[in-house]
């Protein structure tokens, strides 16, 4: 029943907020592309102008929000980072080199820490680093000329994002807030109100996601009791979720669009119609949370407010940013894991780089960069895919480079596609890497002079070197580094849960005083460790199979939705904690109440605090739904095991499986 009832909350693939380019913003690029090449390759400075447009494309990839407001809010601060970073990092050489290379690609894997938008400008804070320091495309240039060019490129960034988002700037902020009504992934609300507070946040919108957080809880609910019941009320209870789910799918089409004229009748219906239809049908409370939450959606979408609320203080989000990077500076953290094994493979491929001193070794450390795929777990899961199709695809494209009569021409078709194209970009870091890699191969491989077999051997065995290189480190610190060894599954998701109980408990009980703060944080630091050492279990679970591979995913995914959303409160005044205790009560019970079947009848009270009380209500039913079918999995999975296996192994099953 767990199982049938957890398909509704499998991880989905979340809204992409991509920018289209219409023709006219093709036609625009392709002028801006021309008259660079034009006007730099005359003057010699065409690697310059080289620089300046993969700055255009690494700032468009790193500065993409979604809607047009918050993307160029990002550009004023990405794009003269990145300027900075091409003017001054071709003149760093030796040890300053490698240290600035290490630090920047540490600092840059910690960053997804504060959120996932925040993993792709690590990633292109790190490969403009690479780039400038060690592929040689500004060598020999003067800082004011590199600096001027990539001021060039973050202005062409700008002048593109503009002109793709002036018709319709909120278009992707409705987009998201859409999204929380028809994404059931657990975190799916946090993501679409990160978007919305960006976008200078909107009375509507903020009502539209109001009403999907409390009909978000609702659902939940619903999902809990229907696996926790039998026969008749499990049916009903699934029909009701699955009628409000198709009210939600018409809600989120009507807030997507640009104007409202009128409701369509689908979206007008009642979740509860078809089981009040039949005779003796008793509604539980929660079926009040789900129609609650959708009538103030259909309020909100047909009114649709244009005031703009308060948003939050820099100093708050900028207090619980450092404290969220504090936590993971420990050796128990897989993300730091993950960082420092990214930064010390860097190190040793710069040294290599530096020692060679040849424009063979250009793309060596983007492909070792490659190679780790900076990511929030840690794992090596495709490295030797990675490795294998890097080495061969960099030996192929300089081979065929060498065997092109003028190769430059391509330099400017590359720049072009890859600007035209960076909504692709934005969801494939490999995708953004070999784009990068292209263009470094089309201005170095004419600069080494020799015959195609020599450029092709020269360049794929440097290539093979670095890409050895991170391969060795990254299984090798699977046996230096504490804690990157395979995790036990049942373990893991016990301590994340009771970490995260620890937190829900410190929210409401926390005394506002100094040791009752101190407490909260340090509960909060363990919460944090613990879902992410869950979120970062390595894919391939041989011994436990698919199943229990996808569910402890799932287990994850709430758990560390859960521990977000009981962090935005945990650290708010006391008056609003206390305002929050029920339901942050009724979290902790869900929490610490295991294979309890009896669904709950009271209906916890959302007026006013949705956005801080809806995830919290929907994170606990969700957590408790994936944690009992890794548990019910592990009885299984014993159960087989003491059938086929030794007492010993059979004890082992047990104790991976239902340690809880």
């Amino acid at each position: 029943m767990v199982g049938w009832v957890l398909t509704g909350i499998r991880s989905r693939p979340s809204t992409r907020l991509s920018v289209e380019l219409p023709v006219r913003q093709l036609v625009m690029t392709a002028v801006a592309v021309g008259l660079a090449t034009g006007v730099a390759v005359p003057l010699g400075l065409d690697r310059v102008a080289v620089l300046g447009g993969l700055v255009a494309v690494l700032t468009l990839v790193g500065a993409s929000v979604g809607p047009l407001r918050a993307d160029l809010r990002a550009m004023v601060w990405l794009g003269p980072l990145l300027t900075a970073v091409v003017a001054v990092g071709p003149s760093l050489e030796g040890p300053p080199a490698i240290v600035v290379a290490s630090l920047v690609v540490l600092g840059a894997g910690m960053l997804p820490a504060l959120g996932s938008g925040y993993l792709r400008v690590g990633q292109v804070m790190a490969t403009t680093t690479l780039l400038a320091l060690t592929t040689g495309l500004g060598a020999g240039q003067d800082p004011v000329f590199l600096a001027a060019g990539g001021a060039c490129g973050v202005l062409l960034a700008v002048v593109v994002r503009i002109a793709a988002g002036k018709d319709d700037p909120s278009g992707p902020t409705r987009a998201a807030v859409a999204a929380a009504l028809t994404d059931q992934t657990p975190g799916g609300l946090h993501d679409a109100a990160r978007v919305w507070r960006a976008d200078g946040t909107r009375a509507w919108l903020g009502e539209v996601l109001a009403g999907a957080a409390e009909y978000r809880a609702g659902r939940a609910m619903l999902l809990a009791g229907a696996a926790r019941s039998t026969g008749v009320e499990a049916r009903r209870l699934r029909t009701i979720a699955s009628d409000a789910e198709l009210v939600a799918g018409e809600l989120a089409a009507a807030v997507t669009a640009p104007a409202c004229t009128g409701l369509p009748a689908m979206a007008k219906l009642d979740p509860a119609a078809k089981v009040l239809a039949e005779r003796g049908a008793e509604l539980p409370p929660a079926v009040g949370m789900v129609r609650s939450g959708l009538d103030r959606v259909r309020r909100a979408v047909v009114d649709r407010k244009p005031d703009r609320l308060a948003r939050p203080s820099w100093r708050g989000v900028l207090l619980r940013a450092l404290g969220v990077l504090t936590a993971h500076l420990s050796f128990r953290s897989s993300l730091f894991r993950h960082s420092l094994r990214c930064a010390l493979a860097v190190a040793g491929g710069m040294f290599i780089t530096l020692w060679l001193d040849t424009p063979s070794a250009a793309p060596m450390l983007l492909v070792l960069y490659l190679v780790l795929q900076p990511i929030t777990r840690d794992t090596m899961e495709g490295g030797l895919q990675r490795t294998g199709a890097s080495v061969v695809g960099v030996a192929l494209a300089a081979g065929l480079v060498a065997l092109l009569p003028w190769p430059w021409v391509l330099i400017p078709v590359a720049l072009f596609a890859m600007i035209a194209g960076v909504s692709v970009l934005r969801t494939s870091f490999p995708l953004l890497m070999s784009g990068v890699v292209a263009v470094v191969l089309l201005v170095q491989v004419p600069a080494t002079e020799r015959p195609v077999a020599a450029v092709l051997v020269s360049f794929g065995a440097i290539t093979a070197v670095g890409a050895t290189l991170a391969l060795i480190l990254g299984y090798a610190s699977y046996l230096v580094l504490p804690s990157s060894s395979l995790p036990n599954v049942g373990r893991t998701t016990r301590m994340a849960a009771l970490a995260v109980g620890e937190l829900t408990r410190g929210a409401y009980g926390a005394r506002d005083t100094s040791e009752g703060r101190r407490a909260l944080r340090g509960a909060y630091v363990r919460s944090l460790r613990r879902t992410q050492d869950l979120l970062g279990l390595p894919a391939r679970l041989e011994e436990a199979g698919p199943s229990a591979e996808e569910a402890a995913r799932r287990a994850g995914a709430a758990l560390d939705a859960l521990r977000a959303a009981v962090g935005g409160v945990a650290f708010r005044p006391q008056e609003v904690r206390e305002r929050l205790t029920p339901v942050l009560r009724l979290a902790d019970e869900e929490l610490s109440e295991v294979g309890r079947r009896a669904p709950r009848e009271e209906r916890p009270d959302l007026a006013g605090i949705e956005l801080l009380a809806g995830p919290v209500v929907e994170g606990a039913y969700l957590s408790r739904l994936a944690v009992d079918e890794l548990v019910e999995l592990g009885r299984e999975l014993s159960e087989d095991a003491e059938q086929e296996a030794t007492p010993d192994a059979a004890f082992e099953h047990a104790f991976r499986y239902r340690s809880w």
